[in-house]
């Protein structure tokens, strides 16, 4: 996908409303973390609820999305499990983390 526009913002979501607290759920769930999530105080804010609109995208760039939360997350998931271990390599090979394409 490429667009000719520069300089804007986007929100490329599904504009359905995920909470924190659900969001947490569902990668836990899909991770099969042993571990269940830990509260901390929040911090004082006015905005509740943030909902993006993905009309912009989709007028601008054809953006549409195709892939509900479960499947993309899962999809990362996977995707960042299997890649993992040619990141540890490639670390212990710099000594330290070191971001892809950046040399000292």
């Amino acid at each position: 996908m490429q667009a000719a526009t520069t300089d804007q913002f986007y929100n490329v979501g599904s504009g359905v409303k995920t909470t924190i607290k659900e969001l947490a759920e569902l990668l836990l769930q899909l991770t099969r973390a042993g571990t269940g999530m830990q509260y901390e105080p929040g911090g004082m804010t006015l905005v509740k609820n943030r909902v993006g609109s993905p009309v912009k995208a989709e007028r601008e760039l054809g953006f549409a999305t195709h892939v509900e939360l479960r499947d993309g997350l899962r999809n990362l998931i996977e995707w960042r499990s299997v890649h993992r271990a040619g990141d540890q390599q490639l670390r212990s090979k710099r000594g330290g983390y070191e971001a892809p394409g950046v040399s000292a």
